[in-house]
C-alpha cells in the first residue's frame, strides 16, 4: 500500500489526470478479442501481431496486453503528466515513479491507490 509522502496541501486543485483508460493483461489476446467485440466493442487500433488493441464502446475505452503488462492497470492518458504528478504530490500522495519521458517520448508516472492497483500517467 502507499501512504502519502507528505500531508496534503488543502488548497491544491484536484490534478487534471485527461482520458480514462482500463488496460487489461490478458492470456488469449485472440479470444479476448472476440469476447469483446461480441460485448460491442469495435477495435479502434493496436497492434494485435505484437501483443495489443485498442477497442471502445460508447465513452469506454479498453486496452488488451498480452505479453506487456502483468496486470490490470488503470490509465489516464493525454493530460500534461508533468502538472498533473506536481498536482497529485500536492494532494499528499506519492508517485511510485515520478514524471519521466518513456523510451517511445512519451511521459509517463506510475502511483498506486491504497489497495495496489496500478495508476499510470501517460501523455
Amino acid at each position: 500500500m502507499t501512504e502519502p509522502s507528505l500531508p496534503p496541501n488543502p488548497d491544491a486543485p484536484p490534478p487534471d489526470l485527461g482520458n480514462f483508460v482500463l488496460c487489461l493483461n490478458v492470456t488469449d489476446l485472440s479470444a479476448s478479442r472476440d469476447f469483446y467485440g461480441r460485448l460491442g466493442f469495435d477495435e479502434i487500433g493496436g497492434d494485435p501481431s505484437d501483443g495489443w488493441c485498442m477497442l471502445r464502446r460508447d465513452t469506454l475505452e479498453l486496452h488488451i496486453f498480452q505479453g506487456h503488462i502483468t496486470s490490470t492497470v488503470l490509465n489516464f492518458r493525454d493530460a500534461d503528466v508533468a502538472l498533473a504528478a506536481e498536482a497529485i504530490k500536492a494532494r499528499g500522495i506519492a508517485l511510485e515513479v515520478e514524471a519521466h519521458v518513456e523510451e517511445d517520448g512519451t511521459t509517463g508516472a506510475w502511483l498506486r491507490d491504497p489497495d495496489g492497483n496500478s495508476i499510470y500517467l501517460n501523455t
